[in-house]
């Protein structure tokens, strides 16, 4: 993970406003958000390019599940944490390395950065 600049995020939702409130949300807290994408096949492309720490990802969208996604992120972005932000789902998925439901939007920076923590071993 790049600890020089803080942790760098990319967010994945379908819904734009959604992407909008996330980017503002990470901004405010001091995060660096590196990238934002509509769908699966774009955030493969931007993790690609832009090697996150963290991935917020949507679970519902079009084309590519999150699932899908996840698992081809894993491949372009080994290092990213992936986070998935749902509203549909209870529990996290095995495939996510945590998970947060959209009506807890403001907790999301809280989470990252235990993340962060743990990976960095405090």
């Amino acid at each position: 993970m790049n600890t020089a600049g803080g942790q760098r995020i990319l967010v994945v939702d379908d819904y734009e406003k959604m992407r909008f409130a996330l980017v503002a949300l990470f901004e405010s807290e001091g995060f660096d958000v590196v990238g934002e994408a509509a769908n699966g096949s774009e955030a493969v492309w931007r993790a690609g390019e832009d090697q996150p720490d963290v991935i917020i990802l949507d679970f519902r969208m079009p084309g590519l599940s999150a699932e899908q996604t996840a698992n081809v992120l894993r491949h372009v972005a080994p290092e990213a944490r992936i986070v998935v932000f749902s509203g549909y789902l209870e529990d996290e998925p095995t495939w996510a390395d945590a998970y947060m439901p959209k009506d807890q939007i403001s907790e999301l920076p809280n989470l990252v950065r235990k993340l962060w923590n743990e990976e960095d071993g405090t």
